[in-house]
C-alpha cells in the first residue's frame, strides 16, 4: 500500500504495547520529501536525507520527530508475507538509505505513481504491482554491501516463517506451541523468546484468528454462517468466540456481520487504534494486506 501526506510538524511514537495490540509488522519504505524527519529505534537513529528511501519496520518500537513548516512524507507499506524472498535484504538494510541508482529510481517511481494512480485502469494494476516488486528488489539488492556488513538476522527470519505457519493453519484445532515447534524447527524456549515481545505465542494466535474472522465477517460475498466462519479460523465454541471478538473489537460478530450485509461498511473498533484515538483507516487497510 502506498501512502502520501503533507503534515504539520509533530512528534510521534510506536510503543511495544501498540505492537502487541495491533500485531502489524509491515516493512516500510519511507521517503521524506520536505521538512526534517528523525527516527530512533533502540540504538539505531536516522535523520532522513530528502528524497532518499529508507527501510523501516512496524515490528519494532520507535520514536520520531518531524520538524519544519510542513512535512511531506511518503510510505510504501509491504506485508512481510508478500515478499519472503527479500526478507534478508529488508533486514540487512533496516534503518539504512537506499541511496544507489536503483534507490533513487524507486523514489522517483513512487512519486510518479502517486500522480497517476487515480487514472489507472484495472487491467494495469497487475503490471504496476510487478514493476513495483522488481524495482524494490533492485533497490534493496543495490545495498548488498549493507547485507554483507550486517549481523545475521536469524531470529527475524524464524519469526517471519512461524508467523506464516500460524496464518496458514489458523483453522487447526491443534495449532499451538508444540505443533509450531515441530513445523518451524525451533525449540519451545526459542519459540517463546521470539514471541515474547508480541505478548506470547497463544496471544498472537488468538489475535490472528480474530483478525481473520473480522475479514470474513466483513466480506458480503461470503455466504457462510457466523459459526462456520468461526470454525474456519479455529474457534469451535460459539459463545467463547463471541466473547473474545467483542472484547477485541468492541462489537459482536453478529453486529459486524449485519453491518456488512446491509452495506453500512465496517463498525469502528478500538482494537486497531491507540487509546483516545478514533478509527484509523490506514491501520484498517494494513490489517487487510
Amino acid at each position: 500500500m502506498y501512502y502520501h501526506a503533507v503534515l504539520p510538524p509533530y512528534d510521534y511514537s510506536r510503543s511495544q504495547a501498540r505492537i502487541r495490540r495491533d500485531s502489524l509488522d509491515h516493512w516500510i519504505i519511507g521517503i521524506c520529501r520536505r521538512g526534517t524527519q528523525r527516527q530512533r529505534s533502540g540504538n539505531a537513529e536516522v535523520t532522513f536525507d530528502l528524497g532518499v528511501p529508507y527501510v523501516l519496520t512496524m515490528a519494532r518500537p520507535f520514536e520520531a520527530q518531524r520538524e519544519g513548516a510542513e512535512i511531506e512524507w511518503a510510505s510504501l507499506f509491504v506485508a512481510r508475507d508478500s515478499m519472503p524472498e527479500l526478507e534478508p535484504l529488508f533486514s540487512a538494510t533496516l534503518y539504512r538509505p537506499l541511496a544507489g541508482p536503483a534507490g533513487r529510481l524507486l523514489a522517483t517511481y513512487l512519486e510518479t505513481m502517486q500522480e497517476v494512480s487515480q487514472n489507472l485502469r484495472a487491467s494495469e494494476i497487475a503490471h504496476l504491482e510487478t514493476a513495483t516488486r522488481a524495482l524494490l528488489a533492485a533497490a534493496l539488492e543495490g545495498s548488498r554491501d549493507a547485507l554483507e556488513a550486517a549481523c545475521p538476522q536469524i531470529e527475524h527470519l524464524q519469526l517471519s516463517r512461524i508467523k506464516r505457519l500460524i496464518r496458514a493453519n489458523l483453522g487447526s484445532a491443534t495449532l499451538g506451541p508444540g505443533r509450531l515447534c515441530a513445523m518451524g524447527g525451533v525449540s519451545r524456549s526459542a519459540l517463546y523468546r521470539l514471541f515474547e515481545p508480541l505478548g506470547g505465542v497463544a496471544c498472537y494466535i488468538q489475535r490472528e484468528r480474530l483478525r481473520c474472522a473480522y475479514r470474513l465477517l466483513t466480506d458480503p460475498h461470503d455466504r457462510r454462517g457466523i459459526a462456520q466462519m468461526a470454525e474456519a479460523v479455529g474457534f469451535f465454541e460459539p459463545s467463547s468466540f463471541s466473547r473474545s471478538f467483542r472484547a477485541h473489537f468492541g462489537a459482536t460478530p453478529r453486529e459486524l456481520r449485519m453491518a456488512a450485509l446491509e452495506g453500512r461498511g465496517t463498525l469502528p473498533h478500538a482494537a486497531f487504534n491507540a487509546p483516545g484515538q478514533g478509527p484509523s483507516s490506514v491501520s484498517e487497510i494494513l490489517h487487510r494486506l
